[in-house]
């Protein structure tokens, strides 16, 4: 599991499980502000809308995987 998120293998500790959170909600941010500018044609705005639910998706999971570890539910 840990090898699609590696970001959420840092989460061993509190400063760990922040410093994940605050990546995944800056990489959410940029994408989504990159999707939105680039969604400009509107051939490319479904496109790009199911490229961006598949990222936030991603991002979702990998929130959930770094409180899993920090849990210690999760190990490697």
């Amino acid at each position: 599991m840990l090898k699609y998120f590696p970001i959420s293998a840092r989460a061993k500790t509190l400063g760990g499980l922040i410093v994940s959170i605050l990546i995944y909600i800056v990489v959410s941010f940029l994408i989504g502000l990159g999707l939105k500018v680039l969604a400009i044609l509107p051939l490319i705005d479904i496109l790009l809308s199911i490229i961006g639910w598949v990222v936030e998706l991603y991002i979702a999971v990998g929130v959930v995987v770094a409180i899993l570890v920090f849990l210690k539910i999760v190990k490697k």
